[in-house]
């Protein structure tokens, strides 16, 4: 049984493969396997894969037809076969420590089933840049209690699958979500948090997971109705778990901030389902207008008590207080053109 999985999930990203898989095969740690799994590429990514796999019998290739990055994973996880499981998206690559900086980690501390790295964000042709100290993402080796307030402050500022690695055993009862089109990844390690019961979680200072800045991404083509449903799936297992989760919830609003400036429109049905979710939401303490900065928050208590969708990207006008009409945007019409998304 190798020490680590590392799994990928494939999808047309040719161009950027070969980048990736070479920065495993560099590992410092050898004891490894890589299972990839091609969903679908209409690219040259599932001959790439091949090529690699008839190399080194280390990378195992899955090829299935495209289902989405979750399912994608999933098959991955139930033909995984490391004690440790990773995770590597294939348009990013890994510095060479990566993997002896986390197996070293995992030695030291064997009661830990829950490893969380850090990473650095990598502009195409731009030299990496470490965290300025001080930075929340400048970890230090250090145990914590898996529920306590100092993990949730973690899982807010980010539930990136790639920056953790769990445990294979804890992962029996844990898939990803096929139903949801978005953050995946959050709901992915809300559930591990509640199903596995894990007690503790360990920081290594490792920031050599380079983690590529592009444009093209799910968000360009995100849609309120399934932001709706995410931020549905979020709230849900975010109230059955354990600890001071409520440090947690300013990443909702920064998540949500986000979706809207990535969403190309907006419906009148879709401005409403938003709307009763966020009075539900806010109820509960998983969202709070009043987290958003500047003049911002005004802007959703408006959008809260008028429901007109204008309030949250348009430009101030007294016609934000005109309520929303259907026969100018049905349930199916769209509205001007949001902000610029994120790449996630």
């Amino acid at each position: 049984m190798p020490t680590f999985s590392v799994i990928i999930p494939v999808y047309n990203v040719a161009p950027w493969l070969r980048e990736c898989l070479d920065s495993i095969l560099a590992q410092t740690f050898s004891d490894w396997e890589c299972v990839c799994v091609d969903d679908g590429s209409t690219d040259e990514s599932g001959n790439i894969l091949d090529e690699y796999s008839a190399n080194d019998p280390r990378f195992r290739v899955i090829h299935q037809t495209n289902t989405g990055v979750g399912a994608a994973r999933n098959v991955a996880l139930d033909n995984a076969q490391g004690e440790w499981i990773c995770f590597l998206d294939a348009d990013d690559k890994v510095g060479i420590q990566w993997l002896h900086d986390i197996a070293e980690g995992a030695a030291l501390h064997p009661e830990v089933d829950w490893i969380r790295t850090s990473y650095r964000d990598w502009h195409e042709g731009k030299k990496p840049i470490p965290w300025p100290e001080g930075d929340a993402h400048r970890l230090t080796e250090r145990v914590h209690d898996a529920v306590n307030h100092s993990v949730w402050k973690m899982l807010a500022l980010s539930t990136m699958m790639t920056v953790n690695v769990i445990r294979r055993a804890k992962l029996a009862s844990v898939r990803f979500s096929t139903e949801i089109k978005y953050c995946e990844d959050g709901c992915f390690i809300l559930d591990f948090v509640f199903y596995s019961k894990t007690k503790t979680m360990l920081t290594i200072p490792n920031e050599d997971y380079l983690y590529r800045m592009r444009s093209s991404s799910a968000s360009h083509s995100m849609t309120f109705q399934g932001l709706n449903d995410t931020l549905e799936a979020l709230r849900t297992r975010w109230e059955r778990c354990p600890g001071d989760r409520g440090v947690f919830s300013p990443a909702v609003d920064r998540f949500i901030l986000r979706c809207y400036r990535a969403t190309h429109s907006i419906s009148y049905q879709d401005s409403r389902q938003l709307r009763q979710f966020l009075w539900k939401a806010w109820r509960s303490g998983f969202f709070s207008p009043f987290r958003f900065q500047g003049r911002r928050p005004f802007r959703w208590l408006l959008f809260l008590l008028f429901g007109n969708s204008q309030l949250l990207f348009g430009k101030p006008t007294w016609t934000w207080l005109v309520p929303i009409r259907r026969k100018k945007l049905s349930s199916s019409g769209s509205a001007a053109p949001l902000g610029g998304p994120s790449k996630r």
